[in-house]
């Protein structure tokens, strides 16, 4: 289960940018700490579906990545195969050497075969259990298979879909902001250059440079302009019913 922290360990928001967004938006002084944790908040939602440099990975990443994985298990099952006789004796006394220390506590500290063998009983006893290599070569193989199943699973996905999604999120909750906190329409309007006119514009235009400045204004007035559109056929849809639907 994943969560959002709702305290960032380093806001984007420091107290002197805060303040001057403060003076140049005259933002309510009895909202002020509503308005800075709601401004935090909103980046982190941003940064969680991938608004930031370390974006999720698309679903053609993921299928892509999986099967290069997939590709690997193979190819290292095929060495093992092709491995001498000999070598392949050697491998397995060596492993099973291994697995022996883990056991007893005599591996190494922190030797991830300790945790990986050890199976706790009901009894809170614990045993160790113990792999040949043609056992974990086929443990190997299923999850193989398994990372290909997961990868033709898998969409086609868009790039840069994930990054508007997150700049919608975040627009979405500076609505929200602007119209429920700081009490003011939330309007949008801009030059045929894209350089903000209306207050809401100009605040979402100056507030999210300081969460990413390569965004060029028009991707953040089309993101308000997609916004306000939803709200409006929201708005308009309300209360209608389907008399077809009616009996």
């Amino acid at each position: 289960m994943s969560t959002i922290s709702s305290k960032p360990q380093h806001p984007t928001y420091s107290d002197a940018d805060f303040a001057q967004l403060v003076e140049d938006f005259s933002l309510p002084a009895d909202q002020l700490e509503e308005i800075k944790s709601h401004l935090e908040d909103a980046v982190l939602i941003w940064r969680h579906y991938g608004g930031s440099g370390e974006k999720k990975a698309t679903p053609s990443e993921e299928r892509t990545a999986l099967n290069h994985f997939a590709g690997l298990a193979e190819k290292l099952i095929e060495s093992y195969k092709k491995l001498p006789l000999a070598a392949n004796r050697s491998l397995g006394a060596t492993f099973f050497s291994a697995q022996t220390a883990a056991s007893i506590g005599a591996a190494a500290v922190n030797d991830p075969l300790h945790e990986v063998l050890r199976f706790p009983t009901e009894n809170e006893d614990e045993i160790y259990l113990q792999f040949e290599c043609d056992e974990i070569v086929q443990l190997l193989g299923a999850l193989g298979t398994a990372a290909t199943t997961v990868a033709e699973a898998k969409g086609p996905g868009q790039v840069g879909t994930l990054r508007d999604h997150a700049l919608r999120m975040w627009i979405g909750n500076m609505a929200r902001l602007w119209e429920n906190t700081v009490q003011r329409a939330f309007t949008r309007d801009a030059t045929d250059r894209n350089d903000p006119v209306s207050e809401a514009a100009r605040f979402c235009v100056v507030a999210f440079n300081y969460v990413d400045p390569t965004m060029p204004n028009s991707r953040i007035l089309n993101a308000m302009k997609q916004e306000i559109q939803g709200k409006s056929l929201s708005r308009k849809n309300a209360g209608k019913l389907n008399l077809r639907n009616v009996r």
